[in-house]
């Protein structure tokens, strides 16, 4: 539901199969309320010549097949998409986003800080709506007794906007 030109209220569902190696197979379930917003410029992806910073505010309900218990988590994405010439060439976009426990879980959701994933790279456009950001994304996820882990990836998306 749009509530004016820069804000946006909707929700969702995910389901999740992961499958770690040496692991046991979990099945988990995502329901999410999420607020989408810009605080200037005309939106990323748009056509435009000013930089434009956006941002997301989700809260997830997650549940695990077999396991007792409901995790709440809150997600906070904040984006920049810098053009880099004039509409319709490349822009340069950062964004972070990190994910905070609102509680713990029997199936091992902890409180706190879980995990930060960012991205830098570039946005090229390739037709109306459309582009392919390629670029560097890091994740640090926190594990308990365990040592920190940060993953690195080496990112290539579509994106496609209406």
């Amino acid at each position: 539901m749009k509530l004016d030109r820069s804000t946006t209220v909707w929700g969702g569902y995910g389901y999740i199969r992961t499958d770690p190696q040496g692991g046991r197979v979990s099945h988990e379930h995502r329901v999410f309320e999420q607020v989408t917003w810009r605080a200037f410029g005309d939106g990323a992806g748009n056509a435009t010549t000013r930089p434009t910073l956006t941002g997301r505010t989700r809260l997830e309900q997650r549940m695990v097949e077999g396991q007792g218990g409901t995790g709440w988590r809150l997600r906070q994405l904040v984006r920049l998409d810098v053009p880099l010439g004039k509409p319709g060439t490349p822009q340069a976009v950062l964004w972070a986003e990190p994910f905070v426990g609102l509680n713990r879980t029997g199936w091992g959701q902890k409180s706190g800080f879980d995990q930060l994933r960012g991205f830098a790279g570039l946005a090229l456009p390739v037709g109306k709506g459309i582009s392919v950001e390629a670029g560097y994304s890091g994740q640090y996820v926190s594990r308990p007794a365990r040592e920190d882990r940060m993953n690195h990836i080496a990112s290539l998306s579509l994106i496609i906007r209406r």
